[in-house]
């Protein structure tokens, strides 16, 4: 059973028809009937949200209340949310927090069967505190609250996010069967206040968090790409020669962001990759077969002491798209570096986390990683510095 201040939360994993794969927790807000959401966990953003549009009303709860903050506007692929900044009980795992703050999106649509966002990343809002600050708001994060109200120990988190599994199609009995389809995987975790230790079997490596100079992001060193290829593995990139990388760094920033199943690597990464292994890509799209493929991209990562490889396999980058047939599938790495002229650095999205553990501690300003395992019976371990 978890360990006292620590919260355990289920994370489920769906192959969603037309807006692709992600990856949800299961929460509830208001009293006292309070009501479920299902929310995208986003390691890539600071601020929750969740639709209040037919679904949730703040004045419908006993202990809801808009706050007197200016307008949350957020902008995504998907499009502008706008919405009114709230506090409200929100229960999560197995516990409530008692002073949620978080955003009411009125204006702005994102995929069917997305009920809000779940933000774990850096306080990047325009309410975070700052030294020179003299706002007398000061809107938390979901984790910072917790931590606030003694609920974890630690402002950190353990996240997995669980292995491809084939398995039937699956809809919602919500009458949009159709948008909601999806695949099921194995169950994953996130852990708020520590971390699960049979998700993983290495010890965790410590990282500094590296992030692109525009915005602090959960990043780390990216030194090299290889693929492997029915056990021989062949180079495909390095930092330290590629003439784009910013002032011949032997590094580039690369962001863990659950919220995005898309990864980048670097152009001349992508050319070498397609041309070894012979993959015919266009419009991003990819013959399905490959999903079996034994390939795997691996991924260099400097650690504070060694080198931490990990290798993901084409199960994790031949994603379905459920709304085509079965002989195309979309390719999750796509080309080029992001913020290429101010700060280039690369996405690394649920495709590529997924062959992680990642434990992040705000605390201590680290990122932890070890390669995944499905584990068992869960080793929760609480953080308590």
């Amino acid at each position: 059973s978890p360990a006292i201040n620590v919260v355990e939360v289920p994370i489920r994993r769906k192959d969603m028809e037309n807006s692709g794969r992600h990856y949800f927790v299961n929460i509830s807000i208001g009293s006292p009937q309070a009501q479920p959401f299902e929310l995208l966990v986003d390691t890539g953003s600071s601020d929750m949200w969740v639709y209040g549009m037919n679904y949730y009303n703040p004045r419908n709860s006993s202990t809801g209340k808009i706050l007197p903050l200016p307008h949350f506007e957020a902008n995504y692929s998907a499009g502008t949310f706008k919405g009114h900044y709230v506090t409200d009980y929100l229960n999560i795992g197995s516990r409530t927090v008692r002073h949620a703050e978080f955003a009411m999106i009125d204006k702005g649509e994102g995929p069917t069967g997305v009920g809000g966002l779940l933000a774990l990343g850096f306080d990047t809002s325009q309410f975070a505190p700052q030294p020179s600050s003299t706002s007398r708001y000061f809107h938390p994060t979901i984790l910072d609250q917790m931590y606030n109200e003694s609920i974890i120990d630690s402002r950190t988190f353990g996240i997995y996010l669980g292995k491809a599994d084939e398995g039937k199609l699956a809809s919602s009995d919500d009458g949009h069967t159709e948008n909601n389809t999806y695949n099921i995987s194995d169950q994953g975790s996130l852990i708020l206040g520590g971390y699960d230790k049979s998700k993983f079997l290495d010890p965790l490596l410590r990282f500094t968090i590296t992030s692109p100079s525009t915005m602090k992001r959960l990043g780390v060193p990216l030194t090299t790409i290889t693929a492997t290829i029915s056990g021989v593995v062949i180079p495909i990139w390095t930092a330290s020669t590629d003439r784009e990388a910013p002032n011949n760094d032997r590094f580039i920033p690369a962001i863990f962001d659950s919220g995005d199943e898309m990864a980048n690597i670097p152009p001349h990464a992508y050319i070498e990759l397609l041309k070894h292994l012979q993959l015919y890509i266009v419009d991003g799209l990819i013959d399905c077969r490959y999903k079996t493929a034994n390939i795997s991209v691996n991924f260099t990562f400097m650690s504070q002491t060694v080198p931490f490889i990990v290798q993901v396999p084409f199960s994790e980058l031949v994603l379905p798209i459920l709304s085509c047939n079965d002989t195309q599938c979309l390719f999750a790495l796509q080309s080029g570096f992001r913020e290429r002229r101010s700060s280039p650095w690369l996405n690394m999205g649920s495709s590529v986390l997924s062959s992680l553990y990642m434990l992040v501690d705000y605390d201590l300003d680290a990122i932890y990683l070890a390669k995944s395992r499905r584990g068992a019976e869960a080793k929760i371990v609480a953080i308590n510095h």
